[in-house]
């Protein structure tokens, strides 16, 4: 799950918006600054997953290297897979096997 939080995150550092991660106003972790609005005021956002990653990896204030191998990794894997579209839905046409992302631990026991 921190994978596509950092990939969200970062978007606006890699489209040139801001230079660091925390900076551009309407991103989530924004919101985690001091000098932004309180998180009490802001009691329709959860943020505990966004809180956490920060206090592991140091989200706000980071740049393009808060991705790690695995989370290059893994997104690539979603960018690269092909969908087919059905009548009202649309479905992957190669699967990816669950246990390749270690972030989910989907070992079978």
């Amino acid at each position: 799950m921190t994978t596509p939080l950092k990939y969200i995150e970062l978007n606006p550092v890699k489209a040139g918006m801001t230079q660091k991660v925390g900076s551009f106003k309407y991103a989530s972790s924004f919101f985690l600054k001091k000098q932004s609005l309180s998180l009490d005021s802001m009691q329709c956002l959860n943020l505990k997953l966004l809180i956490n990653l920060d206090k592991s990896i140091g989200l706000v204030g980071g740049t393009e290297t808060i991705l790690n191998e695995i989370d290059e990794k893994a997104i690539s894997s979603v960018f690269q897979a092909k969908y087919k579209k059905i009548v009202n839905d649309t479905v992957r046409i190669k699967q990816q096997p669950l246990g390749q992302y270690v972030l989910l631990n989907c070992e079978k026991k």
